[in-house]
């Protein structure tokens, strides 16, 4: 007879939704709509081991490729604080937005009298 696998408390489930504003913490692109245990025990429901994510990303951290450099507990949990804190302030979104556009326009400066 197998375990039957625990809920993750809604309460976890809505926190870990509010902090990451329903982005998936990995691509930083997808909704996120499922919650992967870091740990990979789908009994240990405490919210340090949980992380929201899109189905993609899911599946990517459940793949283990032989001789390759799979992705560790320690990243994930690094990966999905560091995007948490990002969420919370979005200075810091606006300054990688502002310094992306300012290479952009330096790069697309025009040529004035056969000189850059």
């Amino acid at each position: 007879m197998t375990k039957k696998r625990p809920d993750i408390p809604q309460e976890i489930v809505d926190k870990s939704m509010v902090l990451c504003k329903r982005k998936c913490f990995w691509c930083e692109k997808e909704e996120a709509t499922e919650m992967h245990h870091i740990d990979e025990n789908s009994q240990n429901n405490n919210e340090n081991n949980l992380c929201a994510c899109c189905s993609n990303c899911h599946k990517k951290f459940h793949t283990i490729v032989p001789f390759a450099r799979n992705i560790t507990e320690n990243e994930l949990k690094m990966r999905r604080d560091n995007f948490y804190y990002q969420q919370s302030h979005p200075t810091i979104s606006i300054l990688k937005e502002t310094d992306t556009f300012q290479k952009i326009i330096i790069k697309v400066e025009p040529i004035k009298n056969g000189k850059r």
